[in-house]
């Protein structure tokens, strides 16, 4: 992993946190990115300081915001040239429904489409590395899911719990369609 640039969404708590200090430790150049400022800079830091690399960078995105993913992927651009490894972790689990600025239910659209316009929009910077690979961190919640395309959103009925295994879900049928169409890539 030295020298490797690993994109890691959501890198600020949980899985991300642990998973990016470890790639750093291994001397891979980290770049994380998470909404909240506060938290992610004493990572940041934390993983700085762990290293004793300077080997930790930081954006900030909001993944329920197209307009925010874009824009985040705008500015790596300008800072990057490639990606070896991104990891889409950044994720969300909410006790009502809420709905972001575009009026998508707000884990659908941090937790599926957060994944799917990331990867959609930094594919280019993959595209460029000599061996790419796309992790989508998922759940065993998606066994239980169900899609029901009649209420994707969640606005005829809204469970919690359901709708955090559908996005899962989402994540994994994603990947599935992702693999076939990067086959024979170097992603």
């Amino acid at each position: 992993m030295k020298n490797k640039i690993v994109v890691i969404t959501g890198g600020n708590s949980g899985i991300g946190r642990i998973t990016a200090t470890e790639i750093a430790k291994l001397g891979a150049q980290v770049i994380l990115v998470c909404r909240n400022e506060q938290k992610a800079k004493a990572v940041q830091e934390d993983i700085n300081a762990l290293t004793g690399l300077n080997n930790c960078d930081l954006f900030f995105c909001d993944f329920s915001s197209h307009a925010s993913i874009k824009k985040f992927a705008k500015e790596f651009r300008m800072k990057y040239n490639q990606i070896d490894v991104l990891i889409n972790n950044a994720g969300a689990i909410l006790g009502e429904r809420e709905t972001n600025d575009e009026g998508l239910e707000m884990m659908f659209a941090t937790n599926h489409l957060g994944y799917f316009l990331t990867t959609h929009y930094l594919l280019p910077s993959l595209q460029k590395a000599e061996n790419a690979r796309i992790v989508n961190v998922a759940s065993v919640g998606h066994w239980m899911a169900k899609l029901d395309f009649d209420n994707l959103q969640s606005e005829k009925k809204f469970n919690s719990f359901s709708q955090y295994c559908t996005t899962k879900l989402c994540n994994i049928l994603f990947t599935r369609k992702l693999a076939k169409e990067l086959a024979h890539t170097n992603i």
